[in-house]
């Protein structure tokens, strides 16, 4: 059973929670996070979601998730990293925040790390089924033929342009 930290408008714990699969009260808002690595060559590494899992099953995605109670955004990161492809962050610095949103019913707190990680490093489990890196028109690609989590495309070109930045 997960349980969730409920927010205020302005990112500020309300000391409610709620149980997963509940309805989130008006005016709250849980924690989400996404996770892009980018390596040297401009690429992603982008996640297919596991035959197992019941949202987006056998779609290409990244890696994210919801925060549980007592976590904070730095610390859900951190876990989901670890939880869907098998990596260890060695140095939380390295990790940054790109952005914080409000979108719909929750926050969305969208982190990056630029850095080299060989393919082989990861390891895929219970959510994720295979790993890889690709690149902008490859992404798109997936995007249009619907094999792509459906993450909003203004969204994706931003991640593309912080890539060759």
């Amino acid at each position: 059973m997960e349980v969730w930290d409920l927010y205020n408008e302005n990112y500020e714990l309300t000391g409610e929670s709620v149980t997963r699969g509940n309805p989130i009260p008006e005016n709250r808002y849980h924690l989400v996070i996404h996770f892009w690595l980018i390596n040297s060559k401009g690429e992603h590494l982008i996640q297919k979601r596991s035959p197992l899992v019941t949202s987006g099953s056998g779609k290409w995605a990244i890696t994210g998730g919801s925060a549980q109670a007592g976590e904070s955004s730095r610390d859900a990161v951190i876990r989901e990293i670890n939880e869907e492809i098998g990596y260890i962050v060695d140095n939380e610095d390295e990790l940054i925040k790109f952005s914080s949103k409000l979108r719909g019913t929750f926050i969305l707190d969208t982190w990056y790390l630029k850095k080299d990680i060989p393919i082989e490093v990861f390891q895929v489990g219970e959510e994720v089924s295979d790993v890889r890196y690709a690149g902008k028109n490859e992404i798109h690609s997936l995007i249009e033929s619907g094999d792509f989590w459906e993450y909003h495309e203004r969204y994706i070109d931003k991640m593309f342009e912080l890539a060759n930045s």
